[in-house]
């Protein structure tokens, strides 16, 4: 972006075509899941340094998914880990 002052930094970021939501809190313990769609993407904040985000997806017997975190593909230094 060029402004008043100059040219930004570069920074990196995606576009995409899945609907998108962005993460609401609290949903930091398991009973507080946020309830998210199969074929979605979330947007979500680190509050604090250890930060733990609960996600609920509805799913039939026997239906896979593939989870995935881009931190790192958008420069981001977050060191996300999913466990399902």
């Amino acid at each position: 972006a060029v402004g008043t002052w100059g040219i930004s930094n570069p920074r990196t970021f995606t576009l995409g075509t899945l609907p998108e939501t962005m993460e609401t809190e609290p949903n930091n313990l398991a009973p507080q899941a946020q309830s998210i769609g199969v074929d979605s993407l979330v947007n979500g904040v680190i509050q604090a340094r250890a930060d733990v985000d609960y996600y609920a997806v509805d799913l039939k017997e026997g239906q896979q998914v593939v989870i995935e975190a881009r931190a790192k593909r958008i420069d981001s230094t977050a060191d996300i880990v999913l466990t399902v």
